[in-house]
């Protein structure tokens, strides 16, 4: 399920934790205070971690490619992510 919502890591923690760039692809599970998300590290490099709410930012997204997603599955969230890959190719 698409968002509208582009959602990145916020600098400090992507840097703390090696999470590059920190742009998420797609929410797998959530919590109260966090989500456990598929972060595109690098082009080659992936990464699945929880992730604290209060370090995502969140904007408004119209182009679909840029936004994240609510994955159903590990599964769902690789494909999105691959098909990100192809697309930026």
């Amino acid at each position: 399920m698409m968002t509208n919502k582009a959602m990145e890591i916020k600098d400090w923690f992507a840097a703390k934790n090696d999470l590059g760039n920190g742009q998420i692809v797609a929410i797998i599970k959530e919590s109260e205070k966090a989500v456990y998300a598929l972060v595109w590290t690098s082009f080659n490099h992936q990464k699945t971690t929880w992730i604290p709410k209060s370090c995502i930012e969140s904007r408004e997204e119209t182009d679909t490619m840029k936004q994240t997603i609510i994955a159903a599955s590990y599964e769902e969230a690789t494909e999105r992510l691959q098909s990100l890959r192809n697309y930026w190719a």
